[in-house]
């Protein structure tokens, strides 16, 4: 969206202001059906005066994520390059306005219910056609006006239901299942505009205006080739059938000593040489299966032959050699595992690698169950060469699936747990928790939040503990309004529940009366809406509610801010795993490139979530950090602990942080697979010309374990050892130096503790 017309030069690789420059259309349409038609003609240089009601479109809440001024992707995608005035067509003036704005208009789009604008006296053939002549008035419906549905409202689910498109989609076990995406909703858009463009097109030869009627139900059932086609011609009622098609065999998966695979032979002629590929041209020369009438009616048969025939075979080495000779073959990959990470953020991902192997991604449809998802890709020729499937399921399901091979990749938010990690060393024979098959996508954190008017700006760590295990209900218990508390969080069984769990609630339980919703979107919507809520969510969901700074029982301070999660002190981040299971997967390895890759990167941070980049902090950081080693030292400490903290703050006073941290276990001081992959992103961060300027101060913390004295020594000896592997590296290194139990970022009484205060951290001079 933006506030001024669209520009009169190019967009995108258009040489000339767009083929529907000039024409000016008004656009009182909500939602999505109507929305995507506009948006298709001003893609192509329409000007387009989005008329919203005062409390806007409802889609600018459907998040998140939310842009920076709070409007939801989901009205962002389709009502870019219009300009949005709001409208009461309630009151005689609103309907005045439009009267006026209709006069210099070609196109009038409105979804509203049949009759409305009839009972504001702007109807069509009472008003419209005789007053603007040359209107092209488009009607986005359910049903239309008349007929036993007509002037009911219309839902894109409910339509799929009803005109058979559920009917056909999913299996036979899953029975009839919604597309992943409002199909019926964008196909009306696009109707409309085609139905749009016809009438403009007339207008030249009639000089007449048209009203162009428009329904949900009738450019569903528009989308129903070839399946009504059959039924009109054999009479059978067509079925799910998954991913077979209903009309071409083979043209299905097919599973392989290694993984399964997507086969399509769409003519006889590439089914004969699909089969002398094979080294089994005899099937091709069988009278069963040598036409594809043949073959669709001997389905079953077929299947049996070629998956026996593919059983022992490699499908990644394979599918090389099908692509190699011609033969349309493509490679699939499972996922599944939490579901904030399969619903934000890993469809991006996995659109952005299919689109940078020059492959054309058709769209995610629903898959079998609820839970399931599947994009599949094609090449310029329209082959199928990689299909995707993600299903969203916990952590625990998501270990289970990869040990069983029913997974390529388990997406979770946590290790695996002792049982979880050797059930899959049971299965596959490998270490789940090592860098050939632990990998850590990105960063996360969860988030306290409330209604962004609510005065409390931060809370202590017990006060969460209390209103989430009931013991406070009232807001003015802690600071804030006299006001009932509403509590909001996932599922009892979610990663982030478990995690809230283990880190704040300890041996306290959530109390019964906490609502549980499905997602982290729903809480943020919920407690934005609702003053007296508050919430537990992703870091990347916080929305349009706000997030509470969280403050540790020793007066250590956190905002959840990105920077905070990155550095790993935040007490409640996360990390966003992705394990991959059996050895040799060529497509698993290539997807993992691609996560890691800057084009990576960017798809995860779009997406809300933290990448592993570093990042530099600000001043305001460095003198929080200061004022937080301030609160944490203890009443009577040392001398030795006095002059480390002396020391300490001379080193950092004019510093600026760098997010990457190192973290040891007792007693060590090497750096483990993780903390050797973070000193490469570190070292390629700092040979970059812009950070050229930096000098690195490498200092070491430690846990209270001991003697303060041994405490200095062995941090200093992490410090020595990561300075010395940043060296090996190319940079350039100041200052090293240890300061043991100084400025700890975690409280003695978190369990955590020892673990987080054991680091090195990278400050930067100039």
């Amino acid at each position: 969206m933006t506030d001024a017309p669209p520009q009169a030069e190019g967009k995108g690789l258009a040489r000339s202001a767009g083929a529907l420059a000039g024409l000016k259309v008004i656009d009182l349409t909500r939602v999505l059906g109507g929305p995507y038609c506009t948006m298709v003609l001003s893609d192509h240089g329409a000007e387009v005066v989005k008329l919203e009601p005062p409390q806007g479109d409802e889609v600018r809440d459907w998040g998140p994520p939310f842009d920076d001024k709070g409007d939801a992707s989901y009205f962002l995608g389709v009502n870019r390059n219009k300009r949005s005035v709001g409208l009461d067509l309630s009151k005689p003036a609103g309907r005045e306005v439009l009267l006026r704005l209709l006069e210099g208009a070609d196109v009038l789009v409105e979804n509203f219910k049949p009759g409305s604008m009839e009972k504001w006296g702007l109807g069509y053939e009472q008003v419209l056609r005789g007053r603007f002549p040359r209107l092209v008035h488009c009607r986005v419906s359910g049903f239309g006006a008349d007929g036993p549905e007509g002037g009911f409202p219309g839902y894109d689910a409910v339509l799929q239901a009803m005109v058979g498109l559920m009917s056909i989609n999913g299996t036979q076990d899953s029975g009839p299942t919604r597309l992943g995406n409002p199909i019926v909703d964008i196909a009306t858009g696009l109707f409309s505009a085609i139905a749009i463009l016809m009438a403009l097109q007339e207008r030249e030869r009639s000089g007449q205006g048209q009203f162009c009627d428009m329904t949900l139900h009738d450019c569903g059932m528009a989308l129903l080739h070839p399946h009504a086609a059959n039924y009109l011609l054999n009479g059978k009622r067509p079925a799910p059938t998954g991913n077979p098609h209903p009309n071409l065999a083979p043209y299905s998966k097919f599973r392989t000593r290694t993984c399964e695979i997507f086969v399509a032979a769409g003519n006889d002629p590439a089914f004969r040489k699909f089969c002398d590929f094979l080294g089994i041209g005899e099937v091709a020369r069988d009278e069963r299966f040598a036409t594809n009438g043949g073959r669709v009616t001997n389905r079953g048969a077929l299947t049996e032959i070629l998956e026996r025939r593919f059983a022992e075979e490699d499908g990644h080495e394979l599918t090389r050699r099908m692509l190699a000779a011609g033969l349309p073959a493509g490679r699939e990959l499972k996922m599944a595992g939490v579901a904030d990470i399969g619903e934000l953020l890993m469809p991006d991902l996995v659109d952005g690698y299919l689109a940078g192997m020059g492959l054309r991604p058709r769209g995610w449809a629903q898959g079998s169950t609820p839970e399931q998802r599947m994009q599949e890709a094609r090449d310029g020729r329209g082959n199928p060469q990689r299909r995707v499937h993600i299903e969203r399921t916990g952590a625990s399901d998501a270990f289970v699936a990869l040990g069983e091979r029913r997974a390529d990749l388990a997406m979770s938010t946590r290790a695996p747990n002792e049982q979880e990690a050797s059930g899959v060393q049971r299965s596959l024979g490998i270490d789940l928790v090592t860098a050939q098959h632990e990998n850590v996508l990105a960063l996360d954190g969860l988030a306290v939040i409330v209604h962004p008017d609510n005065p409390v700006q931060r809370l202590k760590m017990e006060q969460i503990r209390d209103i989430f295990a009931g013991t406070i209900t009232n807001w003015n218990a802690v600071g804030g309004p006299n006001r009932p508390i509403r509590v909001l969080a996932r599922e009892a069984n979610s990663g982030a529940a478990e995690q809230f769990a283990e880190t704040v609630m300890g041996e306290k339980q959530v109390a019964q009366s906490v609502e549980r919703l499905g997602s982290s979107a729903q809480i943020s919507n919920n407690v934005a809406a609702e003053p007296g809520s508050i919430g537990l969510v992703g870091t990347s969901f916080v929305g349009r509610a706000r997030a509470l700074n969280l403050v540790a029982s020793c007066g250590i301070e956190f905002p959840a801010g990105g920077f905070e999660v990155k550095t790993q002190d935040y007490p409640l981040e996360r990390r966003l795993f992705l394990y991959s299971g059996a050895k040799g997967n060529a497509m698993v390895e290539d997807f993992l490139r691609y996560v890691a890759s800057p084009a990576g990167e960017e798809v995860i941070q779009d997406a809300g979530y933290i990448s592993l980049q570093p990042m530099v902090g600000t001043r305001e950081y460095t003198q929080f950090r200061l004022l937080d080693a301030t609160r944490a030292a203890p009443s009577a400490p040392d001398p030795r602990y006095t002059q480390a903290m002396a020391d300490y703050s001379i080193a950092v006073r004019q510093a600026l942080r760098l997010s990457s941290t190192f973290r040891f276990d007792q007693g060590s001081q090497a750096l483990d697979t993780l903390g050797q992959a973070e000193v490469e992103r570190v070292a390629e961060f700092l040979k970059r010309p812009e950070n050229a300027k930096y000098k690195v101060s490498v200092l070491g913390f430690s846990d209270n374990l001991g003697a303060f004295g041994q405490q200095r020594s062995v941090s200093e000896k992490r410090a020595n050892e990561v300075a010395k592997q940043l060296r090996q590296r190319g940079v350039t290194v100041g200052q090293v130096a240890g300061y043991g139990y100084v400025a700890p970022v975690a409280c003695e009484d978190d369990a955590n503790a020892p673990t987080k205060n054991r680091r090195v951290e990278l400050w930067l001079t100039q």
